[in-house]
């Protein structure tokens, strides 16, 4: 197959995948208030059941896809130690959980609220780890970069974040999380291509999931901890970010270490793609104009 043809297939899978996650988004979103009424559990449980659908299904298609035309998606390779893609895991964590600090300091509304309070039974927070923590960590890692990141890496390593950032941003279907959702996405991919390990964008991922988890239960139960926890995760941070810093060259070297067949940018664009992308941005504007 040549690599215009295989580029083209690659973009064209890429985009049905994403307008499926999008379909399975909104269907999601009409349905969740329809289950709200049956208590907390039976919505938290609907809530990672359609996290599951929203992602796998995809994930399915794109891996079957890609299986039955022989296209080749190799995960980036390792260039660090594992010492030095631990610092470069915990260094992700920091700088993603200060940009959401100083983010949310702005735009408070954009910080998503799990709704626990000093009445939510243990039953329930453990549910709500599953569902706020863990299955976001895991599936959206395992979609945005271990597949559609990966797959893209036929381009520019630059295009493939720039890509999978935008994507993941978009999915969020709201303006005022896009730009935080996108720079996160952008430090998820960083980590994920100097690491070249979809297990360490996963820990980055849940780690900062759960940092903010701990934060609403502390939250609930007194507000001037909550001022001192959250004063210690940001002293934290900056100690975390500061780790990183003998790993910068060889993370960002990693974002312009292409292949020298990489496919032009131009290749990229199919009908799929920007079918979706239009779509991505209309949803929003109509979303919330109601």
């Amino acid at each position: 197959m040549d690599q215009k043809r295989q580029s083209r297939l690659n973009s064209e899978i890429l985009g049905f995948s994403l307008f499926l996650a999008m379909l399975l988004l909104l269907a999601s979103s009409l349905l969740l208030p329809l289950l709200e009424t049956g208590g907390t559990a039976l919505s938290l449980s609907a809530r990672l059941l359609f996290k599951l659908a929203v992602f796998l299904l995809p994930v399915g298609l794109v891996r079957v896809s890609f299986s039955k035309i022989h296209m080749p998606s190799a995960p980036p390779a390792r260039r660090s130690s594992a010492g030095g893609r631990l610092l470069i895991a915990v260094s992700s964590v920091g700088l993603v959980v200060i940009l959401q600090i100083l983010y949310g300091s702005v735009f408070p509304s954009s910080m998503t609220a799990m709704g626990v309070s000093r009445e939510t039974p243990l039953g329930e927070l453990v549910l709500m780890l599953f569902v706020y923590v863990v299955a976001p960590a895991v599936l959206e890692e395992l979609y945005f970069r271990d597949t559609v990141m990966r797959a893209l890496t036929i381009h520019r390593k630059l295009l493939a974040l720039l890509i999978s950032s935008l994507v993941f941003a978009l999915l969020h279907v709201s303006f005022e999380q896009f730009p935080i959702a996108f720079l996160c996405g952008l430090v998820l991919g960083v980590a994920y291509l100097a690491t070249g390990s979809f297990g360490y964008a996963v820990l980055v991922h849940f780690t900062c999931n759960l940092i903010w988890y701990a934060a609403e239960i502390v939250r609930a139960w007194s507000v001037q901890a909550y001022s001192i926890y959250m004063q210690a995760v940001f002293a934290v941070c900056v100690i975390l970010l500061a780790a990183g810093i003998p790993t910068l060259k060889s993370t960002f070297g990693t974002i312009f270490e292409d292949r020298e067949d990489a496919a032009p940018a131009s290749y990229f664009w199919s009908l799929p793609m920007i079918l979706f992308f239009a779509v991505a941005v209309l949803i929003p504007i109509v979303w919330q104009s109601k």
